[in-house]
């Protein structure tokens, strides 16, 4: 576990679970279940590891604290993937300073964590599904626009155009995934198109290059020559 500085400033990741207390007692179950399981396994395989681990915390929220913004869009992709449809989320990502040093991260407290409640209080009114407030506002900006957008092509999307845009986001060929999906590669072909898969992992991609440009201080994606 690294060692927190109260002069530093840190990402903070909250998740806050939609709609959980209305849910179905066996769905809560099974959401949450699978939410820990997945949770359990980032903590096990991210690379730098988080400042404080991700966590489940007052019964319906994940939340860690990290260094760099390198991975944060890959846990929420992750964890989205996990648990949709049955479950979804809201989540923020914000920049600022902790309150306490301590072991326990809703011990830590601080600005960063005032902005996070704040951000997703608003987005939660807006209906939303993710905000950034990483103390550069014209990369935020882009960087919302982006979750924006394809979040609201994924939404949209069939369960089947769900599938081939998981298997394409993975990396697979159009002929792989019809094989996989024991589908006509023409109807994989069809899916990806009136899906708007490649559109979404094009926006996935432009957000991870992005975040390790933001995470290389002196390469900020606006500033690049």
């Amino acid at each position: 576990m690294s060692e927190l500085s109260l002069e530093k400033n840190y990402y903070l990741l909250v998740l806050d679970i939609k709609k959980s207390t209305s849910m179905p007692p066996e769905v809560r179950t099974a959401v949450f279940d699978k939410l820990q399981k997945q949770v359990a396994q980032l903590n096990k395989t991210l690379d730098p590891q988080p400042v404080r681990a991700l966590s489940l915390a007052y019964g319906d929220e994940v939340a860690g604290l990290f260094e760099t913004p390198a991975q944060l869009y890959h846990i929420v992709s992750t964890l989205r993937q996990a648990i949709y449809p049955q479950g979804r989320f809201r989540f923020a990502i914000c920049l600022g300073k902790v309150g306490i040093v301590a072991d326990e991260l809703r011990s830590v407290g601080g600005a960063v964590f005032k902005e996070a409640d704040v951000r997703l209080k608003r987005l939660k009114k807006q209906g939303g599904f993710g905000v950034w407030s990483t103390q550069q506002p014209q990369q935020d900006a882009v960087l919302n626009a982006l979750i924006s957008m394809s979040n609201l092509i994924f939404e949209r999307m069939t369960p089947y155009q769900r599938q081939v845009f998981e298997l394409l986001s993975a990396g697979h060929s159009g002929k792989e995934i019809a094989a996989k999906l024991k589908r006509y590669p023409q109807s994989v072909s069809r899916a990806i198109q009136t899906g708007g898969a490649e559109e979404v992992v094009k926006a996935a991609e432009l957000i991870e290059d992005i975040l390790i440009r933001k995470s290389q201080p002196t390469q900020g994606l606006l500033n690049k020559p």
